[in-house]
C-alpha cells in the first residue's frame, strides 16, 4: 500500500484510526522525499484543512529531514505552518521563511 493510500485509510477510517496511524507513520519514516511531497499535495488537494496537523507537519519535517537546504521546501513547510498551526509555530515558520529566502539568494550569487 502506498503512502497516499494509507494516508486516505487514516482520513477515512476513524474506527481504525490508531492501526492506520501506525501504517502511515511507518510508511513516512521510509517514504523518499519525491513520495512525501506527492503525499503533501494529494492531501492538501482532496483534504485541505480536513487532514490532520499532526500528519501534515510529520510530513514536511521527515521531507526537510532529507532536504534541509531546500529553499522551496522551506518556504513551503514555513507558509504550512503559518496556515496550519497554531501561533505557536510562527517563530519556527519565520526561520524557514527566512532560511529559504537566505538560501536563493545566495543561489543568485
Amino acid at each position: 500500500m502506498s503512502l497516499i493510500e494509507k494516508a486516505d485509510k487514516m482520513m477515512s477510517y476513524p474506527h481504525l484510526e490508531q492501526s492506520a496511524m501506525e501504517a502511515y507513520v511507518e510508511a513516512l519514516c521510509f517514504a523518499s522525499k519525491s513520495d512525501i511531497i506527492k503525499l503533501l499535495e494529494y492531501a492538501d488537494e482532496k483534504y485541505g484543512m480536513q487532514f490532520s496537523f499532526w500528519a501534515r507537519l510529520l510530513a514536511f519535517r521527515m521531507a526537510l529531514l532529507q532536504s534541509p537546504n531546500d529553499p522551496d521546501l522551506l518556504e513551503w513547510t514555513g507558509s504550512m505552518l503559518l496556515t496550519y498551526g497554531a501561533p505557536d509555530y510562527d517563530e519556527t515558520a519565520n526561520e524557514y521563511l527566512s532560511r529559504a529566502k537566505k538560501l536563493k539568494n545566495e543561489k543568485k550569487t
